[in-house]
């Protein structure tokens, strides 16, 4: 009996000591897999952090209109040649003064926050993004002739127009690459000097300074949208820019309202 007894026991110690074992078994495998999770998650919250904020930069070239009042009342111009002042009976607008014309633009934007995971780089890591920018643009608008009824001209040389802009950028993916994006921003805008060819009758032809290299103040918003494949894209956009207008020459009285643009532009665009 006692034997009986021994060899059951023997036989029932190692199948204890197994059991005691697999069952320790699963504690380091269990955290092997919450150190794994927890790697993964630390990277992916990296990840994150570091996309959120990205860096476009853009070239585009435009088309531009002037509107708005050159001038509400009469123009007064000294006469050179002395005597009698010359008067210009007529209300001008911008577009009579200078038709449209071309340009160009540099932007950089900078996105600082996102929504969502997008497949491009820059401000396309994300679906959604709102950020700044900076932007510098120079156009020439070409000089045209005006006349009033009594046959009295004048024409101006061309007109160019560096304008510096920051402000704030939204863009929205669409999906398949497709995306829109808008702006507004405020700044300063650089008018050149520009001379006239002035046509009055009973005086001969003279030239004189109509509007003096001047400073003043710029504010624009455009919406738009593009293609995006990769780290590039191709934009189309139009904008809207409200211009303070350029001082008079010393020689000319005028009544100048603001200057009105619209721009419409075709651009390329690489992200970082």
């Amino acid at each position: 009996m006692t034997l009986v007894m021994a060899l059951l026991l023997a036989a029932a110690g190692p199948g204890t000591g197994d059991d005691e074992t697999i069952d320790l078994l699963p504690v380091p495998r269990t955290m092997s897999i919450e150190e794994t999770q927890d790697e993964k998650e630390s990277h992916s919250k990296y990840e994150r952090e570091d996309a959120r904020f990205g860096l476009s930069l853009g070239v585009s070239g435009s088309w531009i209109l002037p509107f708005g009042y050159a001038n509400r009342d009469t123009i007064v111009v000294d006469n050179p040649f002395g005597g009698i002042t010359i008067v210009f009976d007529g209300t001008l607008q911008w577009s009579d003064c200078f038709s449209s014309g071309w340009g160009t633009a540099i932007t950089a934007e900078f996105t600082m926050v996102q929504a969502g995971r997008g497949a491009g780089s820059g401000r396309g890591r994300s679906n959604f993004t709102v950020g700044g920018f900076i932007s510098f643009a120079q156009a020439t608008l070409s000089g045209d002739r005006a006349s009033d009824d009594a046959g009295n001209s004048f024409r101006p040389d061309d007109l160019t127009l560096n304008t510096y802009i920051v402000g704030a950028t939204m863009f929205q993916s669409l999906g398949n690459g497709v995306f829109a994006d808008g702006r507004l921003g405020l700044g300063a805008v650089h008018y050149s000097q520009v001379d006239a060819t002035y046509n009055f009758k009973f005086v001969p032809e003279f030239r004189s300074t109509f509007l003096e290299d001047t400073w003043n103040f710029a504010m624009e918003v455009r919406g738009g949208g593009g293609y995006r494949f990769g780290p590039l894209a191709i934009t189309l956009g139009v904008g809207f820019r409200m211009l303070l207008p350029p001082a008079a020459g010393d020689t000319v009285d005028l009544d100048s309202g603001i200057l009105f643009t619209i721009e419409v532009d075709l651009g390329v665009e690489i992200g970082f």
